[in-house]
């Protein structure tokens, strides 16, 4: 039974490991979605181990009342380590929520400050005025790649982004893999992306020559919520992934850290990870000193 115990152990062990790798979850407890993991792990183990030991006991005694007795007293015991993590998240989240902490909630905000307009705000030239939303610079890049149809066939087009290149304004629409066996036909990634003027709807431009290799459409280690992960993220709030290019028309993928202010709830962010998308490097940058092209 010894045997037996520690092979459901050890199979359970390598499902959680396959777990971790696809999901690509936040380990970190102090996070909801890090305890919420850690919950699902100590009440899967809990429940296995009681389970195991009462297949043991109905094997030595199955018709001994007084250990039968005993075994679901000890059951109980495990029952309650497998609930107490559960119990311990909905009581930490009710505790952070709003109802407990509205003055932490309203200070997140800054004072407001009284300044003058006209010094404040400067007039700008009307061409220069941004008339494309993103919607709209979607519909322009996907008309765009449509006269690629060799390509067109083999990507699709990833959400836009606004930011400013250059002085300029503009949208930029990264390429993903259109499915699986794209991903494994083009495993140097997709060839670019393509820049959509927020000023100007005729100023629609296909970049190439700058490989998007990781990207949410990819799969394994290119992925890039799993990728950011195995890269130094997995006790680390995540959020907000989004693609940009530096000033030199080089892709990457700027992806937000947070903490909470006030337990599980109150997020804010901390920094950011920059991930080179064709290489894959990543760089962490506290809050204040963020590359300055970064939007």
């Amino acid at each position: 039974m010894k045997k037996t115990k520690v092979i459901a152990l050890l199979i359970l062990v390598l499902l959680f490991g396959v777990i971790i790798f696809f999901t690509s979850p936040n380990l970190n407890p102090l996070y909801a979605d890090g305890l919420g993991f850690w919950s699902f792990v100590i009440t899967s183990f809990s429940l296995l181990i009681w389970l195991l030991n009462i297949g043991k006991k109905k094997l030595i005694v199955l018709n001994d009342n007084a250990a039968r007795f005993n075994m679901m007293k000890r059951g109980r015991k495990y029952l309650i380590v497998a609930a107490a993590p559960w119990v311990i998240l909905i009581a930490v989240s009710i505790f952070s929520s709003v109802l407990f902490h509205t003055d932490s909630y309203k200070n997140q905000m800054p004072e407001p400050e009284n300044r003058t307009f006209s010094s404040d705000v400067q007039a700008i030239d009307i061409a220069r005025l941004p008339v494309v939303d993103s919607n709209l610079a979607a519909l322009l890049a996907d008309k765009k790649l449509g006269e690629k149809p060799a390509l067109g066939s083999q990507v699709t087009l990833g959400e836009p982004t606004i930011q400013k290149v250059n002085d300029k304004l503009v949208w930029v629409v990264p390429l993903l893999h259109s499915g699986f066996f794209k991903w494994i036909s083009n495993s140097s990634g997709t060839p670019g992306y393509i820049l959509v003027s927020a000023t100007n709807p005729k100023d629609v431009t296909y970049v190439e020559n700058h490989p998007v290799k990781y990207q949410p459409n990819a799969y394994f280690f290119d992925n890039l919520q799993r990728h950011t992960r195995f890269s130094g993220g997995f006790f680390t709030g995540l959020t907000d992934y989004s693609f940009e290019i530096n000033d030199d028309g080089k892709p990457y993928w700027v992806v937000t850290t947070y903490k909470n202010l006030v337990g599980m709830s109150l997020p804010e962010a901390d920094g950011v990870i920059v991930i080179d998308a064709g290489t894959g490097e990543s760089v962490r940058y506290g809050i204040n000193n963020v590359p300055k092209w970064v939007d």
